[in-house]
């Protein structure tokens, strides 16, 4: 139970970033830790160069290209290995063939292909580049960070939460039979008067409540990932563009009055977090619950 709450943590720390999706099993954490690492190295080095007085304008120069070069093709490989475990972790997914989830799937993987594609020319370009000035080299390292921002981030994050949604099917799945065992060897423990009975009731209801709020967050974020986009729903008896009619929002739909349109609704990720908090709240519950059954029953 330790070890999947220390991977809970472990999750909800990287949640947030781009990274996450990559990360989304321990044994590709350490592979993205040394990528960025090497990153960190080579920015290192640029800054260590630029510092260095003693060396002359032209070697200085000469350095500072090569140490440029070196952090574009580590970021192209880190990026590299983000959509390759991305990759590996879709394909992991058993889905029904025709369901929605796998048409988001095959979706993201053929993005991927694009993301690889654009990632391994550019890294080999660079590789077989020669005679490349600064300037050269800056104006690349721009081209991919623009690349990044307006294509790549977006999808990722799609991507990440879509990955983040099994996962936390299975977290909840686990914590849910993980109570269910618990109340069962501690209705045992009372059958043989070793614990006082509904000595761990409220522990149990504790715990109880937040796996099931954290289910209830998980089907929110659910709908919003497999949400088909608008232009995909679009029926043919829609109401004509030129006409006069305002129509109205589902908020105003269900309420009798005006959406309120300053009021931000949660991200899927948001959801996907929260839910995951409650879980590891429920395991927080669990394993105050199996120290305090020790200590009643004399076990140290």
């Amino acid at each position: 139970m330790k070890s999947l709450f220390k991977y809970l943590t472990i999750i909800l720390t990287l949640a947030t970033s781009l990274v996450t999706a990559s990360a989304a099993t321990p044994s590709t954490i350490e592979g993205l830790k040394e990528k960025a690492a090497q990153i960190s190295e080579s920015q290192d080095e640029l800054a260590s160069i630029k510092d260095n007085g003693a060396l002359s304008a032209e070697d200085k120069l000469q350095k500072e290209i090569s140490a440029r070069k070196q952090i574009i093709a580590d970021a192209l490989s880190l990026s590299l290995q983000e959509t390759g475990n991305l990759r590996g972790n879709l394909e992991k997914l058993t889905l029904e063939d025709d369901s929605r989830e796998s048409e988001l799937r095959n979706v993201f993987l053929d993005e991927l292909n694009a993301y690889d594609e654009y990632y391994s020319t550019k890294a080999t370009a660079l590789k077989n580049a020669v005679n490349l000035g600064l300037g050269d080299v800056k104006a690349i390292a721009k081209e991919i960070i623009a690349y990044r921002d307006a294509v790549y981030n977006t999808s990722i994050k799609n991507i990440v939460d879509f990955l983040l949604l099994f996962y936390g099917q299975d977290a909840v799945s686990t914590a849910q039979n993980r109570i269910e065992k618990m109340s069962g060897d501690i209705k045992k423990l009372e059958r043989l008067n070793l614990i006082k009975p509904g000595a761990f009731r409220s522990g149990l209801e504790k715990a109880a409540g937040l796996i099931k709020e954290a289910g209830e967050l998980l089907e929110k974020a659910r709908a919003l990932i497999l949400a088909v986009p608008a232009e995909e729903n679009e029926t043919a008896d829609a109401t004509p563009a030129d006409s006069d009619t305002p129509i109205p929002t589902t908020s105003a739909i269900a309420t009798g009055e005006p959406a309120d349109e300053d009021k931000q609704e949660p991200t899927a990720n948001e959801l996907l977090t929260a839910s995951l908090n409650k879980v590891k709240s429920a395991y927080e519950v669990f394993l105050q619950i199996s120290k305090d059954i020790k200590k009643a029953v004399g076990i140290k």
